[in-house]
C-alpha cells in the first residue's frame, strides 16, 4: 500500500471513530443533521464598531439595506446578511473591515468585526454595564473583548454627547492570553478597534499570564470574568479534512477528557478572582459534554467536597453550624459559594443544558457551536 493510500485509510478510520463517538452522544438522527451542518461554512455577523462614525461603518460593509438586518437577540449593534437562499454561502457576506478615515491615532479604528453571532451572545450573558472591572481570561484573538468594550466604554462612542465622564467611575478591561503569539495578535486587534486613550490610561490592558495560576490575578477583584476556554474545537477538526486531515487523524476519543482538566483549573481561577456577587461566564466552542456541562458539574462537586472538609474542621472547633451547605468551596479560612444563573427569559437561539446553554449550527440561523454557563459567586 502506497503512502497516499495508507494516509487515506488512516483518515477514514479516524473519521469513522469521530462520527461514532459523537453519534453515541447525540444520537444517530441528531448527529446526521449536526455533522453536515458543522462541515458547512461558518456564518458570520458584523459587529459594528461604535467607536467609529456609523455612516462610515455602513458604507464599508458593502451590503445594501435590503440585504441586511439587525441581529435581534443581542443589544450590541450587529448586522447579518439575509439568507434568501439556504444554498448560498454566507462565509464572506461583508467586505473586510477597513481603518476608518475619521478617527484614531493609528491610521483609524477598524469599522467592523466579523464573528459568529453565538460569540456575541456569550458577551451578552456577562451583563456588562459601564464602570465594571472585567477580565477576559483567555481572550485571543480578541473578538469578545472588542464586543465587551462596546458596552463598557459608551462615553467614547462616536457622537457620544459627553466624551468624558465627570466624577463617574470608568471601568477596566483586562484581556489575558497565555500564548505569546496569540497574545501579540490579541493586542494588535484591540489596538485596531478600540480608542487609544483606553490603553494610555490603562483602562484596557493585555497580559500574557498562565490562567491556571491564580497568583497572577488579584483575588476577588473583578465584577465579571469571561472564560472562553481552550477546547476541542470539533468544527475545526472536521474542516481539517479538507486540508489533509492531520488534525482528524490525531484526534482521540479521550481528547476532551484531557483538555477538561485544564478547563477545570481555569474555572477555579475565574471564580476565585471574581468579586462576591460577580458573574463568571464559562464558554467553549466544543460540542463535547465533557468540556461543557461536565466541567461545571465537576467544579461544583469539587466545591461541595471542600466545603464538607471545611465544615468538619469548623465542627471540631464548635463552629460547625456557622456556614450553610451550598455549592461551596473552602480555601484556608475562606469559603467561596457559587450558583448557576438561569435567565428567566432564556436566550433567543440555542437550547438549554443542565448547567447552561448551547448553540448548535443544525438549528435555525446556523450559529455556533458554542456552549456557555453563567455562574454567580454568592459569598
Amino acid at each position: 500500500m502506497g503512502k497516499k493510500n495508507a494516509g487515506n485509510a488512516r483518515l477514514e478510520k479516524a473519521q469513522d471513530t469521530f462520527n461514532k463517538h459523537f453519534e453515541t452522544i447525540y444520537g444517530e438522527e441528531r448527529w446526521a443533521a449536526l455533522q453536515p451542518a458543522m462541515l458547512g461554512s461558518t456564518r458570520h455577523c458584523a459587529l459594528l464598531n461604535q467607536f467609529v462614525e456609523a455612516k462610515e461603518v455602513k458604507a464599508t460593509l458593502g451590503v445594501e439595506d435590503k440585504d441586511a438586518e439587525p441581529l435581534p437577540f443581542v443589544s450590541i449593534p450587529c448586522v447579518v446578511k439575509k439568507e434568501h437562499d439556504e444554498r448560498t454561502s454566507t462565509e464572506h457576506p461583508f467586505n473586510p473591515p477597513k481603518p476608518s478615515t475619521t478617527n484614531g491615532s493609528r491610521g483609524g479604528l477598524r469599522t467592523h468585526y466579523l464573528m459568529d453571532a453565538a460569540s456575541v451572545l456569550v458577551t451578552e450573558a456577562l451583563n456588562v454595564t459601564p464602570g465594571l472591572d472585567i477580565l477576559d481570561l483567555c481572550a485571543a484573538p480578541g473578538g469578545k473583548s472588542i464586543a465587551i468594550a462596546q458596552q463598557l466604554f459608551p462615553h467614547l462612542h462616536a457622537g457620544a454627547i459627553k466624551p468624558e465622564h465627570q466624577g463617574v467611575k470608568i471601568g477596566t478591561l483586562h484581556a489575558n492570553e497565555m500564548n505569546p503569539a496569540r497574545r501579540k495578535r490579541l493586542r494588535g486587534n484591540l489596538e485596531e478597534y478600540l480608542p487609544a486613550p483606553l490603553f494610555e490610561k490603562r483602562k484596557i490592558t493585555a497580559t500574557e499570564h498562565d490562567g491556571t495560576k491564580t497568583l497572577h490575578f488579584p483575588t476577588s477583584h473583578y465584577d465579571r470574568v469571561l472564560l472562553d476556554a481552550p477546547c476541542g474545537s470539533e468544527r475545526h477538526i472536521l474542516h481539517s479534512v479538507y486540508e489533509g486531515g492531520d488534525e482528524m487523524i490525531r484526534w482521540k476519543p479521550k481528547a476532551s477528557k484531557e483538555i477538561s482538566a485544564i478547563q477545570l483549573e481555569l474555572l477555579e481561577t475565574a471564580v476565585k478572582v471574581v468579586k462576591p456577587g460577580g458573574l463568571v461566564v464559562y464558554a467553549t466552542c466544543s460540542i463535547s459534554p465533557e468540556e461543557n456541562d461536565d466541567v461545571v458539574r465537576s467544579y461544583i462537586k469539587r466545591l461541595k467536597k471542600r466545603n464538607e472538609r471545611f465544615k468538619a474542621m469548623e465542627a471540631e472547633k464548635g463552629e460547625g453550624d456557622k456556614y450553610e451547605q451550598s455549592e461551596v468551596v473552602g480555601r484556608g479560612v475562606s469559603v467561596i459559594e457559587v450558583e448557576v444563573v438561569r435567565r428567566k427569559e432564556g436566550f433567543a437561539i440555542g437550547e438549554k443544558t443542565r448547567y447552561g446553554h448551547i448553540v448548535l449550527p443544525d438549528t435555525e440561523g446556523r450559529w455556533g457551536p458554542l456552549y456557555f454557563s453563567i455562574l454567580r459567586r454568592t459569598s
